[in-house]
């Protein structure tokens, strides 16, 4: 992957100036020229691009920001206090580091849109059917990294069109993004489907281990599929939980596509495990864990209401004495470690992180469920994670649309423990993000006056670029 990674460096390089923000390259003017003809081999230096660089998005802006915002991670540092002024204390300010994470993933949409752009123009030695399946499989990962710029963001809305060189992408509000989202990866799967009727069954490029031999094979594109329709019903279901724009008809085509999504799949430890991950390195030039880091731990209140015998007990190391770090008069003391933190074992170094599991996608439909009411099918779907991965006893069926959540909650945070910001998104869905759930005084909600904050603000240089004007719009 590292030569491949400098390469694509370079192309980015040459695809030219930004034309709407000084925060990434060329956000809106993805130039082909580089690509003009595309052909096998460039096509694989641009796809290993792409995955590389959304390996290299996936750092603290993405784990561990909105992991301390939900009150599950602390991040204690001598030298840097404003993982907790900035992101308990107070307002994430836009010029600061916290802003980062917008940037990275608006270089790979620009590098995706590069390759997109460049299909049509293919030479004869990629099918048709090939063009499809690429098509497909860009479309689905772009769809992904906005998704997540998305998750942090929040009601601040995103750019999602940012593929017209001569003007400046509007900013679109949380429903219309999320709608947009849900359209891409509907063509994406019409792409997917297209190739498989040409006859073309595999991609024609060799994708990362995190993507064929972690936790299944996803150079297939029917395997592909269901990660596409995985993404898909994940979308669906935060367009039926949206605050400003509910949707209740996208809690069923949420369970259509996690029906397909999970065709097939068992209900083992193992088989929950599945999906795509990814992979890391410690050789020269490569990607380490993020995670990887002595100053990450848990708030207590991870390991305090773990339920006794839960077998994702496993995640959670207890400390021999706690962290302790006084930030504002407030004395942290954090009693817990993230497993993947401690140092002792190297092998944390290159712990890969899933992309998307059947795990989460199992209690994704419950989530489903729960909006539509059918609180015998949640309850099935919660029981399935519960008891294969938890190794606890099942759930009588629920009687309340609020039990089901509450259990839903506390499946999905043990589930999905430093895979990502889920934990913040649910909150934020729920109305959970609030004193009612962290009481202030609490190592949880230490500061008076705590700001809930609940999306990391623009970058700065976004803010100049667009004269002070991010008011998203609805369409």
């Amino acid at each position: 992957m590292k030569r491949r990674t400098a390469a694509f460096a370079a192309i980015l390089v040459a695809a030219g100036a930004c034309k709407d923000s000084t925060s990434v390259p060329d956000l809106n003017n993805p130039s082909v020229e580089s690509a003009s003809v595309l052909n096998r081999g460039n096509l694989q230096l641009l796809t290993t691009g792409i995955l590389n660089q959304e390996r290299v998005a996936l750092d603290y802006p993405f784990l561990v920001f909105p992991g301390t915002m939900a009150r599950d991670i602390l991040r204690l540092d001598n030298s840097e206090s404003r993982f907790e002024t900035e992101l308990l204390e107070g307002s994430p300010s836009p010029g600061g580091f916290i802003a980062r994470g917008f940037s990275s993933y608006y270089v790979v949409v620009r590098a995706e849109n590069n390759l997109l752009a460049a299909l049509p123009n293919a030479t004869s030695d990629i099918t048709e059917g090939e063009k499809a399946s690429i098509s497909g499989l860009v479309r689905t990962l772009k769809a992904n990294d906005l998704y997540r710029v998305l998750e942090t963001r929040d009601t601040l809305g995103i750019p999602v069109d940012v593929a017209d060189a001569s003007t400046l992408a509007p900013i679109l509000c949380k429903p219309s993004a999320l709608a947009a989202l849900s359209a891409l990866l509907d063509s994406a799967y019409a792409d997917l489907q297209a190739a498989q009727a040409a006859g073309t069954d595999v991609f024609p490029v060799t994708l990362p281990s995190g993507w064929t031999s972690i936790g299944g094979d996803y150079s297939q594109i029917d395997q592909f599929i269901k990660y596409n329709r995985g993404l898909k019903g994940k979308i669906e279901v935060y367009r039926g939980l949206d605050h400003t724009a509910p949707n209740p008809a996208s809690f069923q085509a949420a369970i259509d596509a996690l029906d397909i999504a999970l065709a097939g799949v068992g209900t083992s430890a193992d088989d929950l495990a599945g999906g795509p991950y990814y992979q890391f390195s410690t050789a020269s030039g490569e990607v380490a864990n993020p995670l990887f880091d002595t100053r990450i731990h848990f708030q207590n209140s991870v390991g305090d209401s773990i339920q006794a015998g839960d077998l994702r007990s496993a995640k959670i190391i207890t400390r021999t004495t706690p962290a302790t770090l006084t930030v504002d008069g407030y004395p942290f003391a954090a009693k817990y470690d993230p497993a993947v933190t401690v140092t002792s074992n190297t092998a944390n170094q290159t712990r890969p992180i899933p992309i998307l599991k059947n795990e989460e996608l199992y209690l994704l439909r419950a989530q489903a469920e729960i909006g539509k009411g059918d609180l015998v099918s949640a309850t099935r779907d919660i029981n399935i994670v519960r008891v294969n991965v938890g190794g606890l006893p099942p759930y009588a069926v629920f009687t309340s649309a609020t039990a089901a959540i509450n259990a839903l909650l506390y499946e999905k945070r043990y589930s999905l423990l430093t895979d990502g910001p889920q934990r913040l998104v649910d909150l934020r869905a729920y109305n959970r993000l609030n004193a009612t759930t962290f009481p202030s005084g609490t190592m949880s909600s230490p500061y008076a006056g705590d700001p809930f904050n609940a999306a990391l603000p623009y970058p700065q240089a976004e803010i100049d670029a667009r004269k002070g004007n991010i008011t998203p719009v609805c369409s």
